[in-house]
């Protein structure tokens, strides 16, 4: 049974993971084939990735890369490849090898903006965010005084705090350690800032690391969370990233990411399983009326709860509407 059990989770991960793959394409996936196919360099595509995934840089990217409503679920294993490739890296992306609170590097929140924290009730995480939205930067709900902390950064504390407790408390996987003061004191230090992507996670050398998260949510895929797709995005986020963290205390192979990837979406799931944000990679649900087993124009298709009608045209392909792929 115990065999079993371990084979059908393994399939788990392998569908989670390569689900992403073949939904709609978002711009990661746009740069990654131009790679594949000789069109773009390599480093000219590893700096296209990050001006992808960082809202301040996007109009650099080149407007057949850019896919605006797909946001990058997670960027972590765009970072670490960036950041093993300092050398690689245009003067503009460099602000990615500092925290975003270094006071050698001022690109992610900017010159003279005011960062905020709030350490979570567990005592594990510090939260950085700002209410100054110069740079659209500004957490969700701010209303100017920092005297009064935000409902989002109180509850992300609050989903941090399950995270650290269900994946290191209760299934016994390794904390990452003290970061010693880096970002103000030996806390996880997690940063909100606006982004094209759910977030990421950084690593920085012996075992220390860092999550970025966005700051609002607002536009991302609608999920299942009864409480609403917002906090359904961060919920998700918070553990897939969190686990990141643990993940790299058992290596930092980067031949890894695949398996990292797909084990934190996973991991989504044990954790958060009313809201199922997979499932937008998965492939709509739709009605086969000619019966020939693919989607057609004109047949209808659904949202994600398999019941709200979303339409007849337009749909995009996801991962269940390619069984000739194999699982890599």
């Amino acid at each position: 049974m115990k065999k079993i059990s371990v084979f059908i989770l393994t399939v788990f991960f392998l569908l989670i993971s390569c689900s992403v793959l073949y939904a709609k394409e978002d711009s990661i996936k746009l740069i990654q084939k131009a790679y594949r196919d000789g069109e773009l360099d390599y480093q000219t595509a590893l700096n296209y990735k990050l001006y992808a995934i960082f809202s301040r840089n996007r109009n650099k990217l080149p407007r057949v890369y850019q896919s605006d409503d797909v946001p990058v679920k997670s960027a972590t294993s765009v970072i670490l490849e960036a950041r093993e490739n300092p050398h690689l890296l245009f003067s503009d992306n460099r602000f990615i090898l500092y925290r975003p609170t270094d006071s050698g590097d001022s690109d992610y929140y900017g010159s003279g903006i005011a960062v905020l924290t709030y350490d979570s009730p567990g005592g594990n995480f510090k939260i950085h965010y700002t209410e100054d939205n110069t740079n659209s930067d500004a957490v969700y709900g701010f209303d100017g005084n920092p005297a009064t902390v935000p409902q989002y950064v109180i509850d992300l504390a609050s989903y941090l705090d399950n995270s650290w407790t269900q994946v290191i408390t209760s299934m016994g996987y390794v904390a990452p350690p003290s970061d010693g003061v880096a970002g103000g004191d030996s806390r996880l230090d997690v940063y909100l800032v606006n982004m094209n992507a759910y977030g990421y996670t950084a690593y920085e050398g012996g075992g220390v690391t860092y999550i970025v998260i966005e700051n609002d949510f607002t536009g991302f895929p609608s999920n299942l969370d009864p409480d609403g797709s917002q906090k359904g995005a961060m919920k998700v986020t918070v553990v897939h990233e969190f686990f990141h963290t643990s993940q790299l205390q058992y290596t930092i192979n980067t031949s890894n990411l695949w398996w990292m990837e797909a084990t934190s979406t996973w991991m989504e799931d044990v954790i958060y399983s009313s809201v199922k944000d997979y499932l937008n990679y998965l492939g709509r649900k739709y009605d086969d009326a000619n019966d020939n087993g693919t989607w057609d124009t004109g047949e209808a298709y659904y949202m994600i709860d398999g019941v709200t009608p979303l339409g007849t045209t337009g749909r995009s392909s996801g991962w269940f509407d390619h069984p000739e792929y194999s699982l890599e």
